[in-house]
């Protein structure tokens, strides 16, 4: 089985590593040539509780996309930041060619909902949402850590090739469901709560749970999501197991805002807005949220 995995983020790296490691020939996709040129030299290094590994994998950088065969591909991944999303359609909708588009399936692991949508005006017919629930933290271009057992979730339709190559791969498990949109809304909601808040005071996922008035915040956030997105009571009990689970990690919002690099606010607190909008619903603690978020990136020149 050959896969195309386009980001080399913490989440690409990951799965990359895990893939390769289970027999699945990998071609690893970076934004920057630096990056590509380090990990094919030196392979993926993945820390996790007790022990250190690493696995060698094909990587190029964006601008050698025409480099790669496409023509024997089994599944894409694309795991870039939702902000990255319209600039990578632009850029691969003349590279890969059209039958493959409408043939080969693609995960889309994004934090934000929509996309999938869009993904359909490029031409990808069998473009899948998909949720990674796994802790990792990125150190280097080549290394990450694996902070928190999770799993990749994806339609009940897809690629029983891949179930079947990964189903005893105890760190990366694959979980097949009916019905993904109900994971990415929980994904949405955590991701609502937790990384505005985070980025904005300058703190770890733990310090959160912590702060009764910072904390009261996220729940107005998750009372007006409520009904935007139908979302169960026990839905915040679920955004507290996360918040205790990660509780070292940094918000991938903070780690923006600290490099320097444009959020994914508007994919987040945008979409429950939006949608928010579309049916009358007002979300005034979310929209002074996303109005917060702005004011740092201009702040920080972002």
């Amino acid at each position: 089985m050959r896969a195309v995995i386009f980001g080399a983020g913490a989440v690409g790296l990951f799965t990359a590593a895990h893939w390769q490691q289970k027999g699945i020939e990998v071609m690893l996709v970076s934004r920057s040539q630096e990056q590509a040129d380090a990990v094919q030299a030196g392979g993926i290094t993945v820390r996790a509780t007790g022990h250190t590994w690493k696995e060698y994998v094909r990587a190029a950088d964006s601008e050698r996309l025409t480099d790669i065969d496409f023509t024997d591909i089994d599944i894409m991944v694309n795991a870039l930041k939702q902000t990255n999303l319209p600039e990578w359609f632009e850029q691969i909708k003349h590279i890969i060619p059209p039958n493959i588009k409408e043939d080969v399936p693609i995960l889309f692991l994004q934090n934000g909902m929509g996309h999938i949508e869009e993904a359909s005006k490029y031409g990808f017919f069998k473009a899948f949402p998909a949720i990674v629930t796994h802790g990792i933290m990125k150190h280097s271009h080549t290394e990450v850590e694996h902070t928190g057992k999770g799993a990749l979730i994806m339609d009940d339709s897809l690629n029983k090739g891949l179930v079947t190559l990964l189903h005893n791969e105890p760190d990366y498990p694959v979980h097949q469901t009916g019905n993904v949109e109900d994971y990415q809304k929980k994904k949405l909601i955590v991701n609502a709560v937790v990384n505005p808040i985070t980025a904005l005071y300058g703190i770890r996922n733990g310090e959160l749970i912590e702060n009764e008035q910072l904390l009261a915040i996220g729940r107005s956030v998750f009372d007006e999501a409520t009904p935007i997105l139908k979302l169960k009571d026990d839905d915040w009990s679920f955004v507290l197991d996360v918040l205790r689970k990660t509780a070292k990690n940094e918000s991938s919002m903070k780690v923006d805002i600290d490099h320097g690099r444009k959020t994914e606010v508007d994919a987040i607190l945008g979409f429950i807005i939006r949608e928010g909008e579309k049916i009358g619903l007002p979300v005034t603690v979310t929209q002074k949220l996303l109005y917060d978020i702005h004011q740092l990136e201009y702040q920080r020149g972002i």
